[in-house]
C-alpha cells in the first residue's frame, strides 16, 4: 500500500515532498549553527571580552539583519537570467557556509583581543551577504514547489527541530565556557562546532531541486543601478496591503533593539554569576517554543493573527524590561524578567514568517522577487537599531534603550491591530 501510494504521486508532488524534506533538514542544521553564534548570548559575551565594547555586540545583530538584505539587493539585478538559480545557490553555499571556519587560526594563534572581534565581524559578515543570495533563491524555490499552506510549516518544523537540539547546545556551551581552557580556545571550539553543522548543511541545500517548468528570463537586460531602484517604485505605490506589512514589519523590527543587550545587563544586577550562566539557555528555548507556536498560530488561525501577536509579544518584552529597570528587585524576581525577555525576544524572531508568507500571499507571483528586494531595501537602514542600542546604552545607559522600545512596540500594537483582521486574508490589492 505504502509503495502504491509512492507511485501514485504526480512528479510535481514528489518535487513537493522532497524539498520540504530537504529544506526541513537545511533549516534545521543551518539554525543548529547558528544556535553557537548566537548573537544574544554566544556572539554578545565575545564580543564584550575581545574588545569591551556593547556596541559591537549591536553591530553582530546588525551584519546579521542587514547583509542579507544586501546579497538580496545586488542578486535581485540579475537572479531573473540564471539558467538555474538553483545550481547558483549550491556554489555560492558551499564557498560560504564554511567561512566562520577561518577564526580557528585567528583564535589559536592570536587570541582575545580587538584584532579577534573585529576579524570575526567581517567573517560574519560575509557569511550573512552570502545567506542573502542563498535565501532570495530558497524563498523562491519554496514559492515554485511546496504548497503554500506548507510554506510557514517547513520554517516552524525547522525552528523547533533546531530548537530541540539546541536545548543541548545550550549545555554544551555552558561547559565549555566554565572549562578551565584558555577564552580563545573556548571560543575557537564553540566556532569550530557551528562550522561542523554548517558543511553539513551544504549537502541539504545542494540536494533540492527547481520546479521544472522554471524559465529564465536571458533576454532579460541587467538594469543600470539608477534604473533598478527606480523600478521599485511603482511597486511600493500599487500594493497598499505591502506598505502596510511593511511598516508593522518595521515597528517590529525596531521593538527588539534591545535583544542583544540584556546578558550584559544582567552582569550589572544583583543576580549571581552561576545564576547568569543558564542565560545562554533562554534564546534556544524561545526559538524551540516560538517555532511551535507561530507554526501552531499560521496554520490554525493565519498570518495576520501572528502579525498582530507578534506586536504584543514585543510590548510584554518592554514592559518586563522597563520593570526591571525602575525597581530595586531581588535576584530572584530580576533573573526570572531577564530571562523571560531573552525567551519571548527570541521566540518572536520566528514570526517574520507571518510578515513573509502574508506578503507571499498578497502579492502577484510573477512580482515575488521584486518584492522581497524591495522589503529587504526598506529593512536596511532599521537593521541598525540594534548598533544604535549599543551605542546608547553605554552612553545613555540601558533604561532609555527600554523605554525607547516600549514607545516603539506601542505604536507597533496600534498599525498592527488597525491594518490585519485575523479572520481577513483578502486577495492581493
Amino acid at each position: 500500500m505504502f509503495h502504491h501510494r509512492r507511485t501514485s504521486e504526480t512528479p510535481l508532488q514528489r518535487l513537493d515532498r522532497r524539498n520540504t524534506i530537504l529544506m526541513i533538514l537545511d533549516g534545521t542544521l543551518f539554525w543548529i549553527g547558528l544556535a553557537f553564534l548566537e548573537t544574544n548570548t554566544v556572539i554578545s559575551v565575545f564580543l564584550q571580552k575581545t574588545s569591551g565594547s556593547a556596541a559591537l555586540a549591536g553591530l553582530a545583530v546588525t551584519l546579521m539583519n542587514f547583509m542579507p538584505t544586501v546579497g538580496h539587493f545586488f542578486f535581485g539585478l540579475f537572479i531573473r537570467r540564471l539558467r538555474s538559480p538553483h545550481r547558483f545557490m549550491s556554489i555560492v553555499a558551499i564557498f560560504s557556509r564554511p567561512l566562520i571556519l577561518l577564526m580557528l587560526p585567528i583564535l589559536l594563534r592570536g587570541g582575545l583581543g580587538p584584532v579577534s572581534a573585529w576579524a570575526f565581524l567581517g567573517v560574519y559578515g560575509l557569511f550573512m551577504l552570502a545567506d542573502g543570495f542563498v535565501g532570495l533563491v530558497w524563498t523562491e524555490l519554496s514559492a515554485r514547489t511546496l504548497q503554500p499552506q506548507k510554506r510557514g510549516m517547513v520554517v516552524s518544523c525547522q525552528r523547533i527541530l533546531s530548537g530541540l537540539i539546541g536545548l543541548a547546545a545550550g549545555t554544551v556551551i555552558r561547559r565549555i565556557l566554565a572549562s578551565v581552557l584558555p577564552d580563545a580556545q573556548q571560543f575557537a571550539v564553540i566556532f569550530a562546532i557551528a562550522g561542523v553543522f554548517f558543511c553539513l548543511d551544504v549537502c541539504a541545500l545542494v540536494l533540492m531541486r527547481d520546479h521544472p517548468d522554471y524559465q529564465p528570463q536571458l533576454d532579460l537586460p541587467i538594469p543600470h543601478m539608477r534604473q533598478y531602484v527606480m523600478g521599485f517604485i511603482p511597486l511600493f505605490r500599487e500594493s497598499r496591503v505591502f506598505r502596510q506589512i511593511m511598516l508593522t514589519r518595521i515597528l517590529y523590527l525596531m521593538g527588539m533593539i534591545a535583544s542583544p543587550l540584556y546578558i550584559l545587563y544582567a552582569a550589572t544586577l544583583n543576580i549571581p554569576a552561576s545564576w547568569q550562566t543558564y542565560l545562554f539557555y533562554m534564546p534556544v528555548l524561545g526559538q524551540t517554543l516560538g517555532g511551535f507556536f507561530w507554526a501552531y498560530a499560521s496554520m490554525r488561525r493565519g498570518y495576520p493573527w501572528v502579525i498582530r501577536l507578534s506586536q504584543w509579544c514585543n510590548l510584554l518584552v518592554a514592559c518586563a524590561s522597563v520593570t526591571v529597570w525602575l525597581l530595586p528587585l531581588p535576584p530572584a524576581p530580576a533573573m526570572f524578567l531577564i530571562s523571560l525577555c531573552m525567551a519571548l525576544l527570541s521566540a518572536n524572531t520566528n514570526a517574520y514568517i507571518g510578515y513573509n508568507n502574508h506578503l507571499i500571499d498578497m502579492v502577484p507571483q510573477k512580482k515575488l522577487a521584486s518584492y522581497l528586494v524591495l522589503q529587504s531595501m526598506l529593512l536596511a537602514p532599521f537593521t541598525f537599531g540594534s548598533t544604535l542600542a549599543g551605542g546608547m546604552s553605554q552612553i545613555m545607559g540601558y533604561g532609555a534603550v527600554f523605554v525607547i522600545a516600549l514607545g516603539i512596540s506601542l505604536a507597533g500594537l496600534f498599525l498592527s491591530l488597525r491594518y490585519f483582521r485575523p479572520a481577513d486574508d483578502s486577495s492581493p490589492s
